[in-house]
């Protein structure tokens, strides 16, 4: 039927597994994100998130000298002759390595946009006129000014499939909740305003300003800041 999709996954767990060889993708840590809203509150830079769609897919499977390429078996639905193998030229998913490629495809585009991967963890990304990035996977979290930031995502969706917003954005209004609602959202907001961390700052001036007009979702994303807290 029109609409549906399908995905070619690979059998990774029959890949030989090479002795010393990195599959994994690191990620970012819970240091450098408190970092990058930290730093965004004192500067008053804009937070942006974003997520790129099928990433593994993006990721161009780099042979060091005497690597083998990866072979694989034809789906049925291809119709190939009996005996074909294919050579992945690019990753899929099921791929014990297509984590590992994705980082190193994404380190790749940062430094040609100008961004430079932290000596401290290698998912936070540095630009030298001001900006700060971090990387979990297929999921980034951006702060700095607005013309680097402009830059940064006309970049990124030059090459992927990029979706995201503004953290202080809104996708439209929504019915404000009952009085009931109301004073619990007032009252979760004042016990966070109380930690009074920099990492938190932004947050509760933001959500300082749906006081007595909070919706569900107002509501759904301060419980999730208090579980981040």
């Amino acid at each position: 039927p029109e609409g549906w999709k399908c995905r070619w996954v690979v059998k990774g767990y029959l890949e030989p597994v090479t002795e010393g060889q990195m599959n994994s993708a690191a990620t970012t840590s819970l240091a450098s994100c408190r970092l990058v809203l930290g730093v965004a509150h004192e500067r008053g830079w804009e937070v942006h998130t974003a997520d790129v769609g099928q990433a593994f897919l993006n990721a161009r499977l780099e042979l060091n000298p005497g690597q083998q390429p990866v072979w694989v078996v034809p789906p049925p639905e291809a119709k190939c002759p009996p005996g074909s193998l294919w050579a992945l030229e690019k990753a899929l998913y099921g791929l014990r390595g297509a984590p590992a490629a994705w980082q190193e495809e994404l380190t790749r585009t940062m430094e040609d946009l100008g961004w430079q991967a932290s000596a401290i963890d290698s998912c936070l990304f540095v630009h030298p006129e001001g900006g700060l990035v971090c990387v979990h996977v297929d999921d980034l979290m951006a702060a700095g000014p607005k013309e680097n930031l402009k830059e940064l995502f006309e970049g990124l969706r030059a090459k992927y499939k990029i979706t995201g917003r503004a953290v202080s954005e809104t996708t439209g209004e929504e019915e404000p909740l009952g009085p009931e609602e109301q004073a619990w959202y007032r009252k979760a907001l004042g016990k966070l305003a109380w930690c009074d961390r920099g990492d938190l700052r932004l947050v509760v001036v933001k959500a300082s300003q749906r006081l007595g007009k909070a919706s569900q979702a107002d509501v759904d994303n301060l419980r999730g800041v208090w579980k981040y807290a």
